[in-house]
């Protein structure tokens, strides 16, 4: 089962260090180009994943605040199976997450997390 809900950056990085496995998708405008990040991140290993099929996905599935997990899993197994992501340090995580934290109010910033649990 997934759960989701919209954060802040602050909030995520206070968030994500105390799960196990999470997704999470940021989106804000940036003074020169548009910033758009798919994370996933599994005990302490974090994925970029660069598969456009996750972000149509998220979008379809928007309007859900909880739903089965495969809804998202197997889009994240497939871009992982397919070598569509870039393994990052934690540390550039939140590096990211702390630049964010200062973006302009009016950049539109959207981040939906989230969170795998087994019932």
């Amino acid at each position: 089962m997934f759960y989701k809900y919209k954060l802040k950056a602050a909030e995520l990085a206070t968030v994500i260090p105390n799960v196990f496995e999470c997704l999470f998708v940021i989106y804000t405008k940036l003074p020169k180009r548009n910033y758009e990040a798919v994370v996933y991140k599994y005990d302490d290993c974090y994925f970029v994943l660069r598969d456009a099929r996750i972000l149509q996905q998220v979008k379809n599935i928007d309007h859900e605040v909880k739903g089965d997990e495969e809804e998202l899993l197997s889009y994240i197994e497939s871009a992982l199976e397919d070598n569509l992501y870039l393994k990052v340090e934690k540390e550039f995580v939140f590096l990211d997450l702390n630049i964010l934290e200062k973006a302009p109010s009016d950049s539109g910033m959207s981040i939906r997390y989230y969170e795998f649990i087994d019932l």
